[in-house]
């Protein structure tokens, strides 16, 4: 017995995402993953962040409202999973700011600063 692994079960040309169907026959184990690729919205995100001003500059300037990150669909659905408030109250949002501001997500940040 294998594994039956790779079979494109849905695509979003949009989203360029696509979910995938595993299934191990020896463990008779199902997994579905989601796949999303990313390259042009780092791309994007490179750009925005090559041009914009930094946090604290746009705060100063009046601004209410900051572009801070692009971040694609599947990585915040995970964050929600996992219990990540992504909007709220300063208070609420704490566990989502601090994921924004590790090196680690880097690529998903366009502001500069801390947030």
């Amino acid at each position: 017995m294998g594994v039956l692994t790779g079979v494109v079960l849905d695509e979003d040309p949009l989203t360029k995402s696509h979910r995938v169907f595993h299934f191990d026959q020896e463990t008779e184990v199902v997994t579905l993953e989601d796949r999303q690729a990313v390259d042009d919205i780092m791309a994007r995100n490179r750009y925005l962040a090559s041009i914009a001003p930094s946090i604290g500059e746009q705060a100063r300037s009046g601004k209410e409202f900051i572009h801070v990150a692009g971040i694609p669909l599947n990585i915040l659905m995970d964050l929600k999973k996992q219990g990540v408030k992504l909007s709220g109250t300063p208070e609420e949002t704490k566990q989502f700011r601090r994921w924004l501001e590790d090196n680690a997500n880097a690529d998903w940040r366009i502001a500069r600063g801390t947030i």
